[in-house]
């Protein structure tokens, strides 16, 4: 638990230096990620087996980017880090859905494992574009 809860930390660090300056959405859309996980936490921590699935189906139907955010990145992004962020993308939220099951079935076992998956592709998200996509944003707020 010490384990995913310094991770969960890195995450909040990691998340509170996003420069996106434009489009905005990236940045909302990354502190209402952040939000989520936040509540996620704090229910884990009480047992609350509903709120964790409603934090985790939050982070689930925030849905693809929109298409100004995703166009920016692409325009900004070599080709590969592009796919690569998008295949991230669509892996967190779909992992979202898999600890908002298991959340939902109360097995607490196999949602620690999931989740812990869903953390770790966050930071290594973070760790592989969160420069590079805050690059490209202010690059399409200058144009």
């Amino acid at each position: 638990m010490a384990r995913i809860f310094a991770y969960f930390l890195l995450l909040i660090l990691i998340s509170g230096t996003t420069q996106a300056a434009e489009p905005e959405m990236l940045k909302e859309r990354m502190n209402a990620w952040e939000k989520q996980m936040i509540a996620f936490q704090s229910a884990l921590y009480r047992h609350e087996f509903k709120k964790m699935a409603d934090a985790m189906h939050a982070i689930e139907n925030s849905g693809a980017l929109p298409p100004r955010v995703s166009g920016a990145l692409k325009s900004s992004l070599e080709e590969q880090d592009y796919k690569d962020y998008m295949k991230l993308d669509k892996f967190i939220r779909g992992s979202a859905t898999v600890v908002a099951e298991q959340a939902e079935e109360g097995n607490v076992q196999k949602l620690l494992m999931h989740q812990g998956r869903l953390l770790m592709t966050c930071i290594q998200c973070h760790d592989m574009f969160m420069m590079k996509a805050a690059s490209a944003m202010q690059g399409a707020a200058a144009q």
